[in-house]
């Protein structure tokens, strides 16, 4: 029997990404999460996935991606805002 080793996609968490203040914890990205959030309307920074109506999760390959400055926004959401700025 074969088997597929490819690896699984892992995902994180708002917690996970972004700076808590009150926590005194540090994220991945050196950010709030208010911050990542106006990057994620602004297409700075890639789109999480969302899992419920309060629960969202970012694909890591995509946050190691940005993090090593090699992500791009679609280009077809760009050209809606207009561009990225």
């Amino acid at each position: 029997m074969a088997t597929n080793t490819q690896a699984l996609p892992h995902f994180v968490r708002m917690r996970t990404l972004a700076n808590d203040p009150v926590k005194g914890t540090r994220g991945i990205i050196d950010a709030s999460d208010a911050t990542i959030w106006n990057w994620v309307k602004e297409g700075q920074f890639p789109k999480g996935r969302k899992l419920s109506a309060r629960v969202t999760v970012w694909d890591m390959a995509e946050v190691e991606s940005f993090l090593r400055g090699e992500w791009k926004p679609d280009a077809p959401e760009a050209a809606k805002r207009g561009g990225v700025r």
